[in-house]
This record gives structure tokens, sequence and C-alpha cells, in this order.
């Protein structure tokens, strides 16, 4: 059945992918603008395209321009445009615009075009660097991204739980339940608790050096300040305690981290500063007690349920 084509509305520049030389059928946005694409690649892009064409008395199978079937679209030719290059083998496009990158993963998820996801969100993340971590992971949970998911609770890690809360302002949380939510929450207090532990009490048998470290017996200590004897555990002395003579400003020191750290998190640890003549002394501390950190980060669990 041959149907009268009338002129189309105002064009946008269409990918060459699209244009009339191109594709076998014909999507028609809803601004009437043809799209000439193949119909091989939108049905494996969609098992709602796939189902489309196997009904009997589907839109494809009554509306023809020459020998193509068209289509009508209920998307713009704005989004029509992207969403079909994310499902071609092409560079894909960059989604700058939030307002335009939200209509996109829509339209593909309407469509059900699973493959797409990733590189739709990938974009966006991509050309809107740096996103908020929360953010990220709604957008994981959206779209079942199972890898994004557990890289963006990771980068939520290095953020205070107010920090979290702050991000909730911009990220879209009606994609991810009060549980997906409660289970990001309780995985970084189980990893601050975890930190914490690093500097609580006089178990450091987590450094990689059974050496005296300089800095606990420097001078950098002032007139009349006590220092401790204390049998502490160093790593690699086999559990055996060695008396060490630990400068009281040492004990405060550590307190001061644990502190830091359950009040703004393990992001505290960048900023450990100590007495003036100290620092180069805390150096090789500072970096173990960071090694220890990234090492915390792979053994956290976080339960996702796709």
């Amino acid at each position: 059945m041959m149907s009268t084509v009338g002129p189309p509305a105002e064009r946008i520049a269409v990918s060459e992918l699209f244009v009339e030389n191109c594709g076998d059928i014909i999507l028609r946005s809803s601004d009437r603008v043809d799209f000439h694409v193949y119909k091989c690649i939108v049905l494996v892009a969609s098992p709602i395209f796939r189902d489309m064409f196997s009904l009997p008395d589907s839109p494809a199978a009554n509306l023809y321009q020459g020998t193509k079937p068209v289509i009508d679209m209920a998307e713009t030719s704005f989004v029509l445009n992207d969403l079909l290059r994310f499902c071609y083998p092409v560079d894909t496009p960059k989604l700058y615009d939030k307002d335009h990158f939200q209509k996109i993963a829509a339209a593909a998820q309407k469509f059900e075009m699973s493959s797409a996801y990733g590189r739709i969100v990938d974009s966006y993340i991509t050309c809107n660097a740096p996103v908020p971590p929360l953010e990220k992971y709604v957008l994981a949970h959206r779209f079942n991204l199972h890898q994004l998911a557990k890289d963006s609770a990771r980068e939520c890690l290095d953020y205070s739980l107010s920090d979290i809360v702050g991000q909730a302002r911009l990220a879209d949380l009606t994609y991810i339940s009060t549980i997906e939510f409660n289970r990001l929450l309780q995985y970084h207090h189980d990893f601050c608790k975890a930190c914490e532990k690093l500097v609580d009490g006089e178990d450091f048998s987590w450094l990689d050096s059974a050496e005296e470290y300089t800095f606990v017996t420097c001078d950098c200590i002032e007139e009349g300040q006590e220092s401790f004897n204390h049998g502490v555990d160093l790593g690699n002395l086999n559990g055996i305690k060695t008396a060490i003579t630990w400068r009281k400003w040492w004990f405060g020191h550590i307190r001061r981290i644990k502190e830091d750290i359950a009040a703004r998190g393990v992001s505290a640890i960048d900023h450990i500063d100590c007495r003036e003549g100290a620092i180069q002394e805390l150096h090789d501390f500072t970096a173990a007690l960071r090694w220890q950190v990234k090492s915390e980060k792979t053994k956290a669990f976080l339960e996702i349920n796709f």
C-alpha cells in the first residue's frame, strides 16, 4: 500500500548514516524527519523492533515510501539522530547536555536497547567529567551496569557520608530503591570503620616494614613533653611485640587521624600533617597507611542484585 508523503518540516542535519540512499526502512521522527536505516541493525539493537516487524498488522506493513516501510516514531529528530548512532558500529555521539542525555536514555529503555545502555552512559560521563560518584551509581542501577555500580561505589569511599548525602540533590534517586541507597551508605560506613581500626590501639601489624620508623623517636617535641615505652606489634615480626619509644605527640597524631576519618572519610588521610620538622619522617608511614586503605577498598563488600 502506497502512501502520499507530504513535504517535511524544517530538518536537522541528519547524520550521513541515515540519508536517503542508505538503509532499507524509514524511521520518521515526530517532527517529520526521515531516517533511512538498515532493518538488520535496528532488529538486532531492539527486541521491540523485532516484534514490530514480526506482526502481520504492524505499522511497517501498512505505510511505505517507495519500497521502504515507514515507521512513525514518537521521538524527535534530535533524539533519533543520536540514539541510532549508538546502535551503529561507529563513533558514539558526545552527550554534554543532561536533558538530551535523559531523552536518549529514556528512548533506549523504551526500545530495550540494552547493548546501547553502556555506551550512552559512558558518553555522558566522559563528556561531563567529573560526574559525582553517586550520580554514576544511580545510572548503573538504572541500566543494570554491574561494573559501573562497583566502580562508582568505590569512588564514593573517597567522600564523607555527608558529602554523599549532599550529592543526592543532583542525582535522580528515583531510579534506585531505598534499600539500594542504604546498601551504599552501609558499605561506606563499614569501610570507614575498617580504616579507623588501622590507627586504633597499638596493633600496627599491617605496616610493611619491621624497622623502627624514625618519626617515633624524632626530635620535634616540645620541652617537657612525655614519651612512652610501649610494646607495639609491627609487621614482619612474627607477632612478637617490640618495645619502641613512641612520643606522646604520636599518639595524639594517631587519635586525630582516627577522628578525621570518622568526620571526613578517608580523604582526610591526604591532609595528614605533623609538627614542623617531622613531616618528612611521617612520609613512610603515610604511604603505608594509604596503601592499606586501598587494600581495604578491595575487601569492602557491596551487594548488587543485578
